[in-house]
């Protein structure tokens, strides 16, 4: 799970009962193997699998040990379980158009202005989001509010699906194809292997990506003040 740290003042509080720093307070990274119930900890709490293994070998070592305590719950769990697992989507547009950017992926984007056409766009991407050619190569979002997409270049009025590229800072973006709702399984198929095709990550140099937002006069205002890093020392 990739959690949203400052972006959620709610999950910010579950991850600091799993592990704080010398701060006490909230860290910008924090790693941590959980059971199926998503409390239980399976490894020591750090802020990476560095901090709690000391090397790949060991985090291995114990990941399978993981898999073959709970190999007999996983297979019976697996066998009632008729649907796909849900659609991994944020809590909101600009935040998932910002970790689409972070983690240098495309975004797709379903736009549903009337609630209960939700579920139904939702299930549709959901047939193809677990694809084998696609699980993991895509963040998702969904909006409801034509106001979120004033951020993005071309998008078009009306329901429907878009495939958006995000932006250097994650703050706006430009849609680069676009799917009807109704669409075919076979038509979202093509939509997202077009996506990927078109799709050149950009590897960022972190000290520079940060001096270069500076100049810009980019800027991102968290849910929660960043108690963390630079940014907290610039802040006190």
């Amino acid at each position: 799970m990739r959690p949203a740290t400052y972006m959620d003042a709610a999950e910010a509080e579950v991850l600091k009962g799993l592990f704080r720093g010398r701060s006490a307070e909230l860290e910008n990274t924090v790693f941590a193997l959980l059971g199926p119930d998503g409390k239980t900890r399976l490894s020591r709490a750090s802020r990476s699998p560095g901090m709690s293994f000391g090397s790949a070998e060991a985090m291995l070592e114990r990941m399978v040990e993981i898999v073959d305590d709970h190999a007999a719950d996983v297979k019976r769990k697996a066998s009632r379980a008729k649907a796909l697992p849900p659609l991994p989507t944020y809590k909101s547009f600009p935040i998932a158009l910002n970790v689409a950017s972070a983690d240098a992926r495309p975004l797709v984007v379903a736009v549903v202005e009337k609630e209960e056409g939700r579920e139904e766009a939702l299930e549709r991407l959901r047939a193809v989001a677990w694809d084998h050619d696609f699980i993991g190569r895509y963040h998702y979002a969904v909006v409801t509010d034509r106001a979120d997409l004033d951020r993005l270049a071309g998008a078009a009025q009306g329901d429907g699906f878009l495939l958006v590229e995000p932006g250097a800072f994650g703050l706006e973006g430009k849609v680069v194809a676009d799917l009807d709702l109704e669409s075919t399984a076979g038509a979202l198929q093509r939509f997202f292997a077009k996506g990927l095709e078109g799709f050149e990550p950009v590897t960022k140099d972190p000290r520079a990506h940060v001096r270069d937002g500076r100049r810009a006069g980019k800027d991102w205002e968290t849910e929660v003040p960043v108690s963390d890093g630079p940014e907290a020392r610039r802040n006190k």
